[in-house]
């Protein structure tokens, strides 16, 4: 998700949000990529882990999942929190892309081994 109008950290992330009270991790990742992309999951998403993001607060913790999703990314952000959605390849991302990101794309890509931060 690119660069947010406001209200969200600044840079290119993946699709997310916070657990709201009541909400289970799997229901939360349903809701933001649904509300961000558009895109439903099918099957069931597998975690790809469980980081500290210490730049947010010392309890912040983000849950990082791989999914099969079905549906079309609209070429227009579906929020009002994303002011650009783009695909790009993993060895030209663009500049400004959330570190934590970097990390976890090329934990996925290149199976570099997994840390505990964001």
């Amino acid at each position: 998700m690119g660069p947010p109008d406001g209200g969200s950290p600044p840079g290119w992330h993946f699709p997310g949000g916070g657990v709201e009270k009541g909400e289970t991790a799997k229901r939360a990742l349903s809701n933001e990529l649904l509300q961000e992309t558009g895109l439903k999951i099918v099957g069931t998403p597998v975690l790809h882990g469980v980081f500290h993001n210490r730049d947010v607060s010392q309890r912040d913790h983000v849950l990082a999942y791989l999914c099969d999703v079905d549906g079309r990314v609209s070429d227009k952000p579906a929020s009002m929190e994303i002011s650009s959605i783009g695909y790009f390849d993993p060895d030209d991302l663009p500049v400004g892309t959330d570190p934590g990101t970097v990390r976890r794309i090329k934990e996925i890509v290149e199976g570099t081994e997994k840390g505990d931060a964001w």
